[in-house]
């Protein structure tokens, strides 16, 4: 995204441009763990402050939440946090699906990096692919709370 600034920026003198930045996690550690040839977080936020500094409107994507990886407040202040800094608009989170194609590459991988939550996920994504009703609830209380209080949306002076 870093090195088409200057053409985002003539873009966004005649449309409005957003770009949404995807950082599941600040920890560099479990970033690593969650997506391993992915670039480091603190790469992201630097592109983030980029993008902002030249006026292009960015928010920051905290998906896929995982229950008991990324969805508690100790993961997720730090990245709600560290994205205000970066001066994101705004952060928006999403609980993760799994299709069936994506359960048998996500469980094996669970298996081996997260063995703990293994059985907790079989019975979560069992009989679906979404999490729904009050398990969605309780998985996106704190990210919903921790947005509050960490001030988004941001508002975008001359904006709509």
């Amino acid at each position: 995204m870093t090195r088409d600034v200057d053409l985002l920026e003539a873009l966004d003198a005649r449309h409005a441009v957003h770009v949404n930045m995807t950082i599941t996690t600040a920890d560099p550690v479990l970033a690593r763990r969650i997506e391993q040839n992915a670039p480091d977080p603190r790469a992201r936020f630097r592109a983030v402050e980029r993008l902002v500094a030249a006026g292009i409107d960015t928010h920051v994507y905290c998906m896929p939440l995982m229950p008991g990886i990324n969805d508690g407040s100790e993961s997720l202040r730090p990245l709600l946090e560290r994205a205000r800094e970066a001066g994101a608009s705004d952060v928006v989170a999403s609980p993760l699906f799994l299709r069936s194609a994506a359960r048998s590459r996500f469980l094996p991988w669970l298996e081996e990096e997260f063995p703990h939550l293994a059985g907790r996920y079989r019975r979560l994504f069992a009989s679906r692919d979404y999490l729904r009703g009050s398990t969605k609830d309780v998985l996106m209380a704190p990210f919903r709370r921790l947005r509050l209080e960490t001030g988004f949306p941001q508002p975008r002076p001359g904006r709509g």
